[in-house]
């Protein structure tokens, strides 16, 4: 993979490198190899959930966790406000 590729990818367009290997039809372990073959730093986990799908995946599945909770905390006879 071109460094020029994989940094366009993941720095510009905000891609993960599940959604790369996706794209590409390569194992994800792939683009990470490359990813630290050319030094190209890691987003934080804020900066990733900040970039987009990342934020919406995010919120969805805070919702159902709290969903969740919320209906175990009934089933055992406690509160969870």
């Amino acid at each position: 993979m071109e460094e020029v590729t994989l940094r366009s990818l993941y720095l510009e367009e905000g891609l993960s490198a599940k959604q790369i290997a996706d794209r590409l039809e390569v194992p994800e372990s792939k683009v990470v190899y490359w990813l630290r073959k050319y030094q190209i730093p890691k987003r934080s986990l804020s900066e990733a959930v900040i970039g987009g799908s990342i934020k919406a995946a995010t919120l969805s599945m805070s919702r159902q966790s709290w969903a969740l909770r919320k209906r175990n905390s009934r089933l055992r006879g406690c509160c969870y406000g």
